[in-house]
């Protein structure tokens, strides 16, 4: 999945790999497949199995694409090892069931660029072959709402649940080339849709209708290559207002899922 560069020494663990470059001054650590998890989650478990390095200061968290159009994340930081100025960084890919990480550490100034820069060439050129399926993709969460993740399915809950009975349910992108309107009436049967164009170039369409005491609002968005399904359910008749401003919200944020930019995905 993750190549070992020229020249460079390979140590292989238990779901782990070591490599070391020809003039040492550091190591790039690959864990093959850890658990699901947040990528926060990951960073902590890569700082706990390393204990010597003492964190000074933390870089911004960046979105990382691999060339087949999978999603990661990526860290820099700083800090001491054996207290010694040390520069290290951490980042992973977020698969459908497991996570796939790398940790570069570098012990010395003149080995920082080529440490750092290795794992992130690493990380980006990295292939998994799992080709075109049902993904989870980038939104902005509906804010102060709470996640309930089940498999590529996110379920969020207003902050005051279950007083307030609502939810905004997100499941995974669907390979699909079916239009809007065909996409939506899969979803919503033949309830009238509204015709929608996210920000992102998005088209879509938008179907409402009460299901007994329940409030539902589908939104599907379309890209040609996916379809990007996402649903209200609300019983709060009061804060409906407010649950459908929290739902567009995060609707319209969705970003369409990258294209790979190899040929043999």
């Amino acid at each position: 999945m993750i190549a070992t560069p020229y020249c460079w020494s390979r140590a292989a663990g238990a779901n782990l790999v070591t490599l070391t470059p020809p003039d040492k001054g550091g190591r790039i650590r690959i864990f093959e497949r850890l658990p699901p998890n947040t990528f926060e989650a990951t960073v902590e478990y890569a700082l706990d199995v390393d204990p010597g390095f003492e964190p000074t200061a933390l870089g911004e968290t960046a979105v990382l694409l691999t060339s087949e159009g999978e999603y990661g994340a990526w860290l820099t930081l700083a800090g001491t090892q054996a207290g010694r100025p040390a520069a290290r960084a951490i980042g992973a890919i977020l698969l459908d069931d497991f996570v796939v990480a790398i940790d570069a550490l570098s012990l010395r100034p003149e080995t920082d660029a080529l440490i750092i820069g290795t794992a992130e060439e690493l990380l980006r050129d990295a292939r998994f072959r799992l080709g075109v399926r049902p993904r989870r993709f980038l939104y902005r969460a509906p804010e102060s709402w709470q996640a309930l993740p089940s498999g590529l399915t996110a379920t969020w809950y207003p902050p005051d649940f279950p007083a307030h009975r609502a939810q905004i349910v997100v499941e995974a992108a669907q390979p699909s080339a079916e239009s809007p309107a065909t996409a939506i009436a899969a979803l919503a049967g033949d309830v009238a849709a509204t015709a929608l164009v996210s920000p992102s170039g998005l088209r879509g369409a938008l179907a409402a209708y009460d299901d007994g005491p329940a409030h539902v609002e589908v939104i599907v968005w379309t890209d040609g290559r996916y379809a990007y399904p996402m649903r209200l359910e609300t019983a709060a008749a009061a804060r409906l207002d407010e649950d459908r401003e929290a739902f567009l919200a995060a609707a319209m944020s969705v970003q369409p899922l990258p294209s790979s930019r190899t040929s043999n995905q």
